[in-house]
């Protein structure tokens, strides 16, 4: 006898219009669909004014045996829940998010969390936090000599914030685009960023609303 089975799940995603200044769109799970092989992801189900609802695809939910006090625990309660994370998908400005994750087990999302003297670290999963902290003096972002002139002069004080180091974005790039992209890059493009630092955006709430942004130069 197997110890797990596997479930499969259609997911349904819903995108709602936002009244918020600093994010456009709502997206998130909030139903589950028969899992029709031949459907292709994102497909749109309904429409109202503000928001549309997608099949966004099929996830697996992972049953095994020795989890079964965490399914009864959840299954067994007045209002039985499938758990269902999304990840962002940076590639996809259409759909910004992709199914990563659903589970019966509450404990399965394996939110972790930690404690070093005044500061507390939550996250899912313990690589993330154990990464937070065993971060050393100098290596995070708030020690880099060009983030803190950027960010000094845009306004450090702030409820959102964009910082881009513009040279460490051309050598990715440069490393990168495919063979036939990096001479229409370095003749097209280069030339123009080659004199810039880093690009910073701030902005506070309030009434109203306020956004800076700065070029910084070599």
């Amino acid at each position: 006898m197997s110890s797990s089975e596997t479930q499969q799940v259609g997911v349904v995603v819903e995108r709602r219009k936002l009244n918020n200044p600093w994010q456009q769109w709502s997206w998130r799970a909030v139903a589950l669909a028969p899992a029709i092989e031949q459907a292709q992801p994102w497909q749109v189900l309904n429409r109202s004014e503000g928001w549309v609802r997608y099949f966004a695809g099929i996830l697996p939910i992972l049953l095994h045996r020795t989890e079964t006090a965490s399914y009864r625990d959840n299954l067994g309660g007045a209002e039985p829940q499938v758990y269902v994370v999304l990840r962002a998908d940076k590639t996809n400005d259409e759909f910004p998010c992709r199914l990563y994750l659903a589970t019966v087990a509450p404990d399965g999302l394996k939110i972790a969390v930690a404690q070093k003297d005044d500061l507390v670290i939550a996250g899912i999963g313990v690589a993330f936090v154990r990464a937070v902290l065993d971060t050393t003096p100098g290596a995070a972002l708030a020690d880099q000599p060009g983030y803190r002139d950027a960010i000094g002069r845009v306004g450090g004080s702030n409820n959102v914030q964009l910082y881009v180091d513009v040279a460490a974005v051309m050598d990715i790039a440069g490393r990168h685009l495919p063979a036939d992209a990096t001479a229409a890059f370095n003749a097209n493009t280069k030339p123009y960023l080659a004199p810039l630092r880093a690009l910073a955006v701030a902005g506070a709430a309030g009434d109203p609303n306020r956004v800076r942004l700065i070029v910084t130069v070599k």
